[in-house]
């Protein structure tokens, strides 16, 4: 909350970064859709029916895992940081397994087959840019991004709201209290 002198101390890190977090997790819930259901994934004629069935299957866990993150990220229940963090795991379980994934015998980033051929990808040097990859670094490197401004703004709160030593608080000296012999409390 904000009072007459303005918002708490991190107050707008901590917006930021929870903003940062659902701009993330929304673009997951509307581009995953948009590069699954059509006829290079879902409708594919090329693809066996059960592994249509499993790319459909993953598209509905992921809406249910980023409706739950949009929950979790604005609800007043619960422990503010690790509704954040869960918000932020939860869409990154999906963009995470992108990466050893192409490394399992048989798999590829380019999503071509013969029926549809994939567009001539651009490069970088000698390397091919796959949209899928880069969309994958960049939703986690979002999310990344909120969870640590989300973490140091709060951070920075406990710091500032913590009691100072030059007010009495603080950590009390062991011979604070000692007074000399004969004189009473």
């Amino acid at each position: 909350m904000s009072d007459a002198f303005g918002p708490r101390p991190g107050q707008r890190g901590e917006a930021l970064g929870r903003l940062l977090i659902a701009g993330a997790v929304v673009s997951t819930a509307v581009v995953q859709p948009l590069a699954d259901l059509n006829d290079s994934h879902a409708f594919n004629e090329d693809w066996p029916p059960h592994a249509r069935f499993h790319d459909l299957v993953a598209l509905g866990m992921l809406q249910g895992c980023c409706a739950t993150s949009m929950y979790l990220l604005w609800t007043k229940r619960g422990d503010r940081r690790l509704n954040t963090a869960v918000a932020a795991l939860l869409p990154a379980t999906f963009w995470v397994p992108f990466f050893p994934a192409h490394f399992v015998s048989g798999s590829s980033f380019d999503d071509g087959t013969a029926h549809h051929p994939s567009p001539e990808l651009p490069r970088i040097g000698p390397f091919r840019i796959f949209p899928n990859a880069a969309a994958s670094a960049v939703e986690l490197s979002l999310l990344a991004l909120g969870w640590w401004l989300f973490r140091r703004a709060e951070k920075m709160r406990e710091v500032l709201s913590a009691p100072s030593r030059s007010r009495g608080g603080g950590r009390r000296s062991p011979h604070r209290d000692v007074r000399p012999p004969g004189r009473a409390a």
